[in-house]
């Protein structure tokens, strides 16, 4: 059984979000990164990392679904 509409909505809702906030994370960290603070790096693989391991979840997790494209 696959995720219904309402389900598929808000997990798309939900990425849009946090993909936004990834923008705005590596922003920031190539910020800190550009202005000599080493903390940049691992800000930016806090952002980084747990985003990409979500959205391949989520890809591997569509692929699976009946009727997904």
């Amino acid at each position: 059984m696959g995720w219904s509409l309402e389900q598929a909505a808000v997990v798309k809702r939900y990425m849009t979000i946090a993909s936004v906030f990834a923008v705005v994370g590596v922003l920031f960290g190539v910020f800190l990164l550009a202005s000599g603070n080493s903390g940049g790096w691992v800000f930016l693989a806090i952002i980084v990392i747990p985003y990409l391991g979500v959205a391949l979840f989520l890809k591997n997790m569509r692929k699976e679904q009946p009727g997904q494209p």
